[in-house]
């Protein structure tokens, strides 16, 4: 988050009553907030900015959104930023190629506010804790390495029983 630790949140989509009410609701929540209505002006702000949370509709201009979420993880230092998807259709294909591609959260249209806020929590506090938790274990190595790195007292290794 920026000096101010207001997080800074990129709003993709074409509609300007809805990128309006988002921002709104987004700066009201005391949010930094920015918007792109086009795949250029995403990619440029995804570019420039320090971003904590992108939020992409499912069509943006003359591409859609899977596109537009493609070119934002190529992005060099942005794979981290989470993405939430905006769309009227959560059939399971689509949220199963988006996930692949790196979307944290799908987020059905027409919006409710309380949802939208609840997800962009999750995604900027959740997330990136249970990812530092991941990094972390995948750095310890599970078992001692070396019969020095043993504990001094001795150990069990757990095992299932075979009676029942």
């Amino acid at each position: 988050m920026n000096a101010l630790n207001k997080p800074v949140v990129l709003v993709i989509d074409p509609d300007p009553l809805t990128l309006t009410a988002i921002a709104a609701m987004l700066d009201s929540a005391q949010f930094k907030v920015y918007c792109a209505r086009d795949k250029v002006a995403a990619i440029k702000g995804a570019t420039h900015l320090a971003l904590d949370l992108i939020i992409c509709d499912e069509s943006v201009d003359d591409a859609d959104g899977e596109e537009v979420i493609s070119d934002l993880r190529a992005i060099p230092n942005r794979d981290d930023v989470p993405i939430l998807y905006m769309s009227h259709r959560q059939l399971p294909d689509i949220i199963s190629r988006n996930t692949q591609a790196g979307v944290a959260y799908h987020i059905k249209k027409p919006l409710e506010p309380a949802r939208l806020m609840d997800a962009i929590d999750r995604a900027l506090f959740e997330l990136p804790l249970i990812n530092s938790q991941i990094k972390n274990k995948l750095k310890k190595p599970h078992f001692p390495t070396a019969a020095s790195d043993l504990p001094m007292s001795s150990f069990t290794i757990p095992h299932i029983a075979s009676q029942f």
